[in-house]
């Protein structure tokens, strides 16, 4: 095994987990059911803190559903928000391999501006309560395609399909960057979170390989890159690794940002 790459490495065994965990279900195993909605994991009930968002807009959150969106919210701060995006998300893992193939057909990449998600999340919350139900549920790609993977439900995968046609035939990762509204709750709670990707400027050489690696884009790294910032800030940080693999100097690494604060959070 590459030894530059172990977090890559590390991050597609939890993708393969993630997937075998929803799976289990259509093999009579019982220490997991539900889905990414909601879950109970052992007896710990767990939640799409989107999802109880929209169930406390209509004032329907049941207490156990409540406990598991805490639960789920509490670990992402933790670890950084949009580690769900690159560590756990079934789009995002399809979204990857997808990537390759274009590459691979050589095709052009047009971008969105990444700001839109955080219009989507509005647009959710806003319509919740005034349509009576929750407004992303019934396009939701991540909930619906672990349905279809806990369940066998193959309708399920319809919104899963339609984000890898946009991906593949409009914008390169263009969901996951610029549209998903989950994607963009969990950018704002990795802004508050303590465990970042951190910089040393002493050790960097600039070869830049780790804005071309960085899967949100090279724009992510301008903070370390561009400003000389200690911390990588960009709030689309997925703290997947993969400029930390690819970075010949080590000059970043993952870290508490308690330790080490960038000029603009000092």
């Amino acid at each position: 095994m590459n030894k530059m790459r172990k977090w890559t490495w590390l991050r597609r065994l939890v993708q393969v987990l993630v997937i075998g965990l929803l799976l289990s279900q259509l093999f009579g195993f019982k220490f997991f059911s539900g889905d990414l909605n909601a879950s109970n994991l052992l007896g710990i009930p767990l939640a799409d803190p989107l999802t109880a968002l929209q169930y406390l807009l209509l004032g329907q959150l049941a207490g156990k559903i409540l406990l598991g969106a805490l639960l789920i919210t509490a670990f992402y701060w933790l670890l950084g928000g949009k580690t769900f995006c690159s560590w756990v998300c079934p789009v995002n893992t399809a979204g990857e391999l997808l990537d390759k193939l274009r590459h691979w057909l050589g095709l052009p990449e047009r971008k969105l501006d990444h700001g839109l998600k955080y219009l989507v999340l509005g647009l959710v919350l806003l319509l919740t309560p005034i349509l009576g139900y929750p407004a992303f549920a019934p396009f939701n790609p991540v909930g619906q395609t672990s349905m279809a993977l806990a369940f066998g439900l193959a309708g399920a995968l319809v919104p899963l399909l339609l984000v890898l046609a946009f991906e593949l035939l409009l914008y390169r990762r263009g969901w996951c960057r610029s549209l998903c509204p989950i994607g963009a709750f969990y950018a704002l709670l990795g802004r508050l979170s303590p465990f970042v990707v951190t910089y040393r400027q002493d050790q960097c050489v600039n070869c830049r390989a780790c804005a071309r690696a960085c899967p949100m884009g090279a724009d992510t790294l301008n903070g370390p890159l561009v400003q000389k910032e200690a911390l990588v800030t960009d709030w689309d940080c997925t703290r997947c690794g993969s400029c930390i693999d690819v970075c010949p100097q080590q000059a970043l690494q993952y870290g508490w940002k308690l330790k080490r604060k960038g000029r603009k959070d000092q």
